[in-house]
């Protein structure tokens, strides 16, 4: 699946993702995406020597869905973010997640990410 948003106009954002699923078997699914984003000529910054940089975004996240029994599924992921310009800050988060369907109406999911600094 591919998704993209392109704005007319100053500071209208501009986006890019990419996202494809593959079944693994009857009981495993991964998915993987790639996005990058640009916010527009109104989000820039300025260096000390007075050359403007635009700001931008690129992202990739890999999912790994398990189903261990019917109603039992465990998720395995990662993100990975850079942002382009002004310094170039990144930042890479393991995930994981148990979900638990105890019935038709009742479902339970637990899940952790790393938080920032």
């Amino acid at each position: 699946m591919f998704v993209g948003q392109v704005g007319a106009g100053r500071g209208a954002p501009q986006r890019f993702e990419a996202t494809g699923l593959v079944r693994a078997g009857q009981r495993h699914r991964l998915a993987v995406s790639a996005g990058a984003a640009w916010p527009g000529s109104a989000f820039q910054v300025s260096q000390k020597d007075e050359n403007v940089e635009n700001l931008g975004q690129l992202s990739v996240r890999a999912i790994d869905e398990w189903i261990v029994r019917d109603g039992v599924v465990i998720v395995l992921g990662l993100d990975y973010s850079r942002f382009l310009g002004a310094g170039g800050a990144s930042s890479l988060s393991p995930r994981i997640g148990v979900q638990f369907d105890a019935n038709a109406r009742t479902r339970v999911k637990a899940a952790y990410a790393s938080g920032g600094r």
